[in-house]
């Protein structure tokens, strides 16, 4: 049906037919009949998201605000961990223990419930999410956890210390590699961890895939000795695209992981200097690098301000092969549907990657620091340093409105249909998270 192809269904509940009376700025929809006759459920879900898209490009939005308790903030763990009906919240205390939270974001955002964790002395590196499932690593140790959506409490399901023989330590680590916290992933099956970095044998720890439910190791991906540095890990679909680095030998890659099938995929490809980033879409696979000198006129250059040059490099995604590479000058290189999108300091630039063509482009008064595509058709939500987000609609290359922030917003954006979530920094003396709510 119609309402399957626009993916409506996703952004509803089938047997929710009611608005929040209690969020008299959203524009709600009315209807007046004379019998008790059922409305089409497809009609239901048209009209729905006719008033979401209208709040959306109009700014009818709730803004909520949590804060931790005194002497508490939250941490700025990226990336925001969320799925849409519930954020996990990492509530840190000076010299106490920090909390593990978990809210839901039904209505006015609310705490469900809470776990103190019993490591003081270490910071979480990471935290992952699904369902009732909460995995976190601290000080190499991994827990998993077990959130009881009808009771509203937290079970320890299994640790795993298996890390904590294989790290190496402080002083053994690469210089670069101190700073980088590890990757998890949890799927239907498995709980899935991707390292950073290599360990003091120069072999990398492998990717483990533990059994989400019993925690019994079902499969381990090795990685060729010569890589040494995970630079970035994206998870897309059913697969995981990674970044591996060695800079004594200068050899850069990227290759591909299945994550249902727990094996490398056939598509693997050599670039030329360290990957920055990786974007995928349904038809594309891209990396970006740094632009080697070359000789003028060796390749398009699409010329733009303030940042250093940038090395597209692009690939079909179903079958692998190279498209081509082109140079760049911004960041926050992003897909929107099969285009690319990206800015500098204070552009921004839509094109198709293949021809490459410019679908459009224009200027934004005041520097940019963050960017990030909406889930609704051409809407994209920009970041200032001077405290605010503005929406905007990239086809027309029109500001909508202004979102105005407080004093310390943050750059870590989280948003999805219904909702953009956001950091206030610790430096604010809050470190509180702000919610808009669009539904």
């Amino acid at each position: 049906s119609i309402c399957e192809k626009r993916g409506w269904k996703d952004n509803f509940d089938l047997n929710t037919t009611h608005f929040y009376k209690s969020h008299r700025q959203f524009r709600k929809w009315s209807h007046s009949y004379d019998s008790f006759t059922p409305i089409c459920q497809k009609r239901l879900l048209f009209n729905q998201h006719s008033c979401l898209q209208y709040n959306w490009r109009c700014g009818k939005y709730i803004k909520h605000k949590i804060s931790g308790g005194a002497n508490s903030w939250f941490s700025e763990l990226e990336p925001i961990t969320c799925d849409g009906k519930y954020l996990v919240l990492l509530e840190k205390k000076v010299n106490k223990a920090s909390n593990l939270g978990v809210w839901s974001l039904e209505g006015v955002p609310f705490k469900l419930c809470d776990l103190t964790l019993r490591d003081k002395f270490n910071d979480v590196q990471s935290i992952a999410f699904d369902f009732d499932t909460i995995v976190i690593i601290q000080n190499w140790v991994i827990r998993v956890f077990r959130f009881d959506l009808y009771k509203n409490t937290f079970d320890e399901a299994f640790v795993k210390y298996e890390l904590s023989n294989l790290i190496p330590k402080k002083e053994q680590l690469l210089k670069d590699a101190k700073k980088l916290s590890p990757y998890l992933k949890v799927t239907q099956e498995y709980v899935i961890f991707v390292p950073s970095f290599s360990h003091s044998t120069e072999d990398f720890v492998p990717i483990f895939f533990w059994d989400r439910k019993t925690g019994d190791l079902k499969h381990s991906l090795q990685f060729d000795s010569m890589y040494q540095q995970i630079t970035i890990a994206i998870w897309f679909g059913d697969s995981c695209y990674l970044g591996l680095c060695n800079k004594k030998k200068k050899a850069h890659q990227i290759v591909e992981f299945g994550v249902k099938t727990a094996a490398w995929e056939a598509f693997s490809q050599s670039v030329i200097t360290e990957i920055e980033q990786i974007a995928v879409s349904n038809q594309y696979i891209l990396a970006v690098t740094k632009k080697v000198p070359s000789p003028r006129g060796a390749r398009p250059y699409f010329v733009t301000r303030g940042e250093e040059r940038k090395e597209i490099w692009l690939w079909d995604r179903a079958t692998g092969s190279a498209l081509k590479s082109f140079d760049a000058q911004g960041k926050g290189f992003q897909f929107v549907g099969d285009c690319l999108m990206f800015y500098d300091s204070a552009r921004v630039t839509v094109m198709n990657p293949k021809t490459p063509d410019i679908r459009s482009e224009f200027e934004i008064n005041g520097a940019v620091t963050a960017m990030r595509a909406c889930c609704h058709s051409n809407l994209m939500l920009i970041m200032k340093p001077s405290c605010h987000m503005e929406m905007w609609d990239w086809s027309l290359g029109c500001r909508l409105y202004t979102i105005n922030g407080e004093t310390g917003l943050s750059n870590h954006l989280w948003c999805d249909s219904k909702h953009i979530i956001t950091h206030l920094s610790p430096d604010t003396l809050s470190g509180s998270v702000v919610i808009l709510g669009f539904w």
